[in-house]
């Protein structure tokens, strides 16, 4: 299910959800989407020590960043709370934003009904985008156990 909310994503956006070069940017990038994995399952994965320092409690991320000024990787210990971007906001923000046209008070104008009924139609284009980021948000539960499943 995760693969399939990443290619449902990303043919909706057109923007690849989880640009990451290495297995460390992807969980990086997954943390800034969906927040701090639970340490259970951190400690049950089998690369864990390649990428969280499991001797500290909080279990810190270790992001393997490349220095500019030193040309050599340099590793960031990073502590992820809540998501830092919202999975709603970025299917929102897809949305076109139409420019408001000034109309005058006859509402028998057929220029008032047509912007009535976009407007109508926009309310809902929203409503099944607020769905759709919510299905996204169900396949992409970080736990397998508590993802959506088919």
């Amino acid at each position: 299910m995760w693969s399939v909310a990443c290619t449902l994503y990303e043919l909706y956006t057109g923007k690849i959800l989880f640009p990451g070069k290495s297995n460390n940017q992807m969980l990086k990038l997954m943390q800034e989407v969906k927040g701090r994995l639970n340490p259970k399952l951190i400690r049950k994965s089998q690369f864990a020590t390649q990428h969280f320092d499991l001797d500290d409690p909080t279990n810190p991320f270790l992001s393997v960043e490349h220095s500019k000024l030193s040309s050599k990787d340099v590793v960031r210990r990073m502590v992820f709370k809540q998501p830092e971007r919202d999975m709603r906001m970025r299917i929102l923000a897809q949305q076109i934003k139409k420019p408001l046209i000034q109309l005058g008070n006859d509402v028998s104008d057929p220029a008032w009904i047509a912007i009535n009924e976009a407007s109508a139609k926009e309310e809902e284009e929203t409503r099944i985008l607020k769905d759709f980021a919510d299905l996204l948000e169900r396949c992409l539960v970080l736990n397998p156990e508590k993802r959506l499943t088919v």
